[in-house]
Formats: structure tokens, sequence, C-alpha cells
């Protein structure tokens, strides 16, 4: 478990306050002259006074903060409507603050990591995934996370510079989960990361496909899944053995949220930004025109990510989304689930070189992984699968991440 830093502490905290992603928070804890130590000090003192009092101390440098970056970015900002934001942003974390006031250092610790079983790194980490700054500079009304909860290895975030993003509807068909498998075993093969949502579907083919590399290789890339609620909900219950298995395989699962927020409906979209971000080049499997996974498309073609859209049978609306993309000019044509370097043009962070005799050994192989996987989810894009019911009866063995202590002591002065 690597060391919890008091700069993560400080932006796990700025995250409980504001309970979602937070642009001026973000821009605030990147610009506030005493930094995230300090702006997480100056929140806590408005907090305890909001406590007595029902009303806000002044916060006057907060406001010439915020408007001082945002003024930056754009000279038609207006100052009565920062203020205006800022006055009812404000009320919210200090009131969600207050909860946590008589804390102490260690209690905080242990709560914000699930007594010390979940790491969190913030972007002054040599583990923090660069790509997500694209957030700042290529979209609009969005930023990165402040912090990053994780379980698995770490180092897994940072092992590759061109991850490869797979995604698919949950409603995919048998050729939607065909197509996100064998890409991201293409992916993994030749040492690439593949991120994906761990959701039924095509995110879940995506993982077992690059599960598949280890079966193959030696050194495959591994795989990251992306929540959209804490870690305390990593779900759904049916993936529950992918999810073992992904930790267990040296890969890790993240979220930008403490470890009890509920994945509401809406957080899947703020999730889908993440996965765009951390992927230099996102391939769509399968995706109906309403998804997740389109719009993770129209977050990645904010931030310029090559996007490929696998092509399928017009008749269909499993087919419809990818169709549209690329009729539409959205998205390249993905014309095959091998090669995949040799399509995007990115660099091989190893070579997977086989002869042709193992390459056929490998795809029979492949084939029968792909069987077994369809055995294990016969039913996976059946709609009750979906239901609260199904969940809460679900018999996948419970999802329990090793635990360990680590903290650091920095935080001591502001307790």
């Amino acid at each position: 478990m690597i060391p919890l830093t008091s700069t993560a502490l400080a932006h796990a905290m700025l995250t409980a306050a504001a309970r979602s992603s937070d642009v001026a928070l973000s821009y605030l804890s990147l610009d506030y002259e005493e930094g995230p130590l300090g702006l997480l000090e100056r929140l806590r003192f408005m907090s305890k006074q909001y406590a007595h009092t029902g009303t806000l101390p002044r916060w006057n440098d907060l406001y010439d903060c915020l408007l001082q970056r945002l003024q930056h970015i754009s000279e038609d900002t207006s100052p009565h409507a920062v203020r205006e934001h800022l006055n009812k942003s404000l009320h919210h974390w200090v009131s969600n603050l207050t909860r946590y006031e008589d804390m102490s250092l260690t209690a905080l610790s242990s709560m914000l990591t699930n007594n010390y079983s979940y790491w969190i790194i913030d972007r002054m980490s040599p583990l923090w995934p660069t790509q997500l700054r694209d957030l700042y500079l290529n979209t609009e009304d969005s930023c990165p996370p402040l912090c990053l909860w994780g379980v698995g290895d770490p180092q897994v975030l940072t092992s590759c510079d061109e991850p490869y993003g797979i995604i698919g509807s949950r409603s995919v068909n048998s050729y939607g989960r065909q197509v996100a498998f064998e890409c991201a075993k293409d992916a993994a093969l030749h040492g690439h990361l593949v991120i994906s949502g761990g959701a039924l579907g095509g995110d879940a083919a995506a993982h077992w496909g690059a599960l598949a590399a280890l079966d193959i290789t030696d050194t495959p890339g591994k795989t990251v899944s992306i929540m959209a609620g804490g870690l305390k909900h990593i779900g759904p219950a049916q993936n529950n053995t992918l999810f073992q298995r992904i930790t267990d395989s040296g890969g890790a699962i993240i979220s930008e949220m403490t470890p009890d927020t509920i994945p509401d409906s809406y957080r899947f979209h703020d999730r889908n930004r993440l996965i765009a971000a951390y992927s230099s080049t996102l391939i769509i499997s399968q995706a109906q025109l309403k998804s997740g996974a389109m719009n993770t498309a129209k977050w990645s073609a904010q931030m310029n990510r090559l996007i490929y859209a696998a092509p399928g049978n017009i008749n269909t609306p499993y087919n419809a989304g990818c169709n549209n993309l690329i009729h539409e000019g959205k998205a390249n044509i993905l014309p095959s689930c091998t090669n995949l370097d040799s399509i995007t043009g990115h660099h091989e962070v190893h070579d997977a070189p086989m002869s042709q005799a193992q390459e056929s050994q490998d795809n029979r192989k492949g084939n029968e992984e792909m069987s077994e996987y369809t055995e294990v989810l016969p039913a996976e894009s059946n709609p009750k699968l979906y239901s609260k019911k199904n969940a809460e009866e679900s018999t996948s063995p419970t999802f329990s991440p090793s635990s360990s202590s680590s903290t650091d002591s920095a935080l001591e002065l502001l307790f």
C-alpha cells in the first residue's frame, strides 16, 4: 500500500466537501496561495463558523482567486456570476464539512481509506495519470478529479503512455462482446493498458479480454476499471468475480468519489469523461444511439482522442450508435480486432511475435475463452439482470480488497 500523503488526504477531504466533480473547487485547489492544505484549512475554519452562526465569514480571498483564474480563461467572465456561484458553492462545501468537524486525523484517514484498504493519490503523485489534465484544456465545464481512490496495484496507472479505452453498451449482443473481448486481448498482448467502466456487456467483455492475454504472454498490459460511485459500491454484483480477477492480476479499480458515494445515474456520465480522458484511443465495440458509450465518445471527441467504432448490421438497434458515429465522420471504422497498433498508429509497448502455428493455436484458445466467458454470463443482455431484486439476489462472491495501513502526519496542523 502506498503512503497516504498530506496533499492526497487534503484533496480527499475537499472531494468530500464537494460530493461531485466541481470546477470551482478544482481551480481553487490549483491556485489558492497556500495550496490545497491551506484551502482545506480555510474551508474547515469557515465550516466551524457556519455550524455555530449559520452564516459564512468573509471569503473575498477565495472569490479573488477564482475570479482571476476564470478571467484568465475568458475575458467575458462576469464577476457577479462568479460571486453568485461561489456563494452557493461555499454553503454546500462548508455544510458538508461540518459532519467531520470533531473527527481526528487518524479517524478521517481511516474513514476515507476504509480502514486503509484503499489507496488515495492526487496530482502530486508520480503515479497520477497525466492524461487527465486534458479535462482542463479541452473540455467546457469539466475538470480532472481532485484525487483518485483505488484498489489493486497503483503502479499500473502509469504503466502505459497510450492506453486503449474499450467500451460497449450494456445491451451488446454476442458480436459486440466478441469485438470488445478480442480488441482488449490484442491491446494487452502488445503491452497496452486497457481502460473500461466495469459495467455489464461491452465493458466486462473488454476487461475479460485484457485478462485473457495473461494466458498467452508473461508480460501483458493490465486493465483498469473506473467506477461511477465510491469503492464501497463496486459493481454490478454480477461482475464481482471479474473485479477480483482484475486486482489479483495486477490491475486496478479506481474512483474519483469518496468510498460511500452511491453510483446515482448522473455519476455514470461523470465517470465516462474519465474513461475518455485516460484513453489515447477509444474503441466502441457496439452501442445503441442513446447509451453511455455514446456519451463517452462525445467526451473523447472534445479531447481530440482517436475514436474507432465497429460497424454492424444496419437492421438492428444494437449497432445504430456506432454506425451513426462512422456516418457522421465522428469515428473511424474499426476494420479488425487484431493489429490495433498498426490501425491506430500507436507504438507497441513490447513486441508480441508468434509463429503462424502459434497464432492459429492462440486464436482457437481465444475463441474457447470467449465461449467460457459467454457461458459464465449467459443472460448478460437480459434487462432483468439490471433490476434491484436481481442485484440483491446475486450469488457472486463479495469483492473484498486486501487491507493495510499507512498515513502521513503532515496534516496534524489542520486538526
